[in-house]
């Protein structure tokens, strides 16, 4: 029972934090155009509301707070493990 938990947690988490670390990478690359970047920066800003980077008119990324992104990361993993388990549970009611 806790395997299959931790393996639906642990493929859920490694979904989550693919995605937004494809968005990040996408964010920071300065070859990417700026409107692609601006795309993918309100993207995570639909997974991540807090996130508050931005790009300036010239395409400078600004108020781009990696810390926060790493806590965010962190959090996901324990809601997501919390969840599942969660889940577990009903199913045996």
């Amino acid at each position: 029972m806790l395997n299959d938990v931790n393996l639906k947690a642990a493929q859920e988490f490694a979904e989550q934090k693919t995605k937004i670390e494809m968005l990040v990478d996408a964010i920071e690359n300065e070859k990417n155009a700026n409107e692609f970047r601006r795309k993918k920066i309100n993207e995570l800003r639909e997974i991540m509301p807090s996130y508050n980077g931005m790009l300036d008119q010239e395409g400078k990324l600004i108020n781009h707070n990696t810390e926060e992104i790493k806590k965010y990361i962190d959090a996901l993993q324990k809601q997501i493990a919390l969840k599942a388990i969660e889940e577990k549970l009903l199913e045996k009611e």
